[in-house]
């Protein structure tokens, strides 16, 4: 950014369609090298070879952040002009992953990264439109018979309550709401009885009491 705070050399939308296009690819193929080594575990039982498998799905989840957060920023300096290829793009690859959901919890949270992206940063029109697909994923990402106890799992879902109660028309979590809160609320309350030192997953607790908060202020 300049000294204005205006991006400098930004991707024209057809670069930046491209580029999306072939980091899709690639992250695409991490998803299956993925969903295949976690389909493989659960027939191993050996020790070391387990240990093998978890650092290589741990590789690859810290190759999946990369891309995603090259998508992510991306996004972020392309605002609403963003919101074609988010609808070409990131739409087929990511949508059906929070509406079908995946056995793989790190695609699930590259899906909600995305989403909270554009429902934070691509205009009030990409909210409306974007925010009732993240509710689905926040409601499963917070779901702890789904998400695999990924506390960034949890954190990212939590961070997509804050931004659809700040962003989007009050009436996506109308229905949601009722389910929402009270896991939120359930988060949040470790941090009654305990010290910060006390608390495991200090960011998680604070995080969840921060969006319940925000959903009462932006949704009533």
């Amino acid at each position: 950014t300049d000294e204005s705070g205006m991006h400098m050399a930004l991707l024209t939308q057809h670069e930046a369609t491209q580029f999306t296009s072939r980091l899709l690819k690639v992250i695409g193929l991490s998803f299956k090298r993925r969903s295949d080594i976690i389909s493989s575990m659960s027939c191993i039982f050996d020790a070391d070879q387990r240990a093998e498998y978890e650092d290589s799905l741990s590789a690859e989840a810290e190759f999946l952040t990369n891309l995603i957060d090259s998508i992510g920023y991306n996004l972020k300096c392309q605002k609403e002009a963003f919101v074609p290829i988010f609808e070409e793009c990131i739409l087929p690859a990511f949508g059906p992953i929070l509406t079908h959901g995946t056995n793989d919890p790190r695609a699930r949270f590259g899906a909600l990264c995305l989403f909270c992206d554009c429902v934070e940063h691509c205009g009030p029109e990409a909210a409306e439109r974007y925010s009732v697909l993240l509710s689905k994923g926040v409601i499963q990402g917070l779901n702890d018979e789904i998400n695999g106890g990924e506390i960034e799992l949890k954190e990212v879902s939590v961070y997509g309550v804050s931004q659809i109660a700040r962003h989007a028309p009050k009436e996506t979590f109308s229905i949601e709401v009722g389910k929402i809160a009270p896991q939120l609320l359930s988060i949040a309350k470790e941090g009654e009885s305990k010290t910060k030192d006390e608390i495991e997953n200090l960011r998680l607790v604070e995080n969840s009491a921060s969006a319940l908060a925000t959903l009462s202020f932006f949704q009533n």
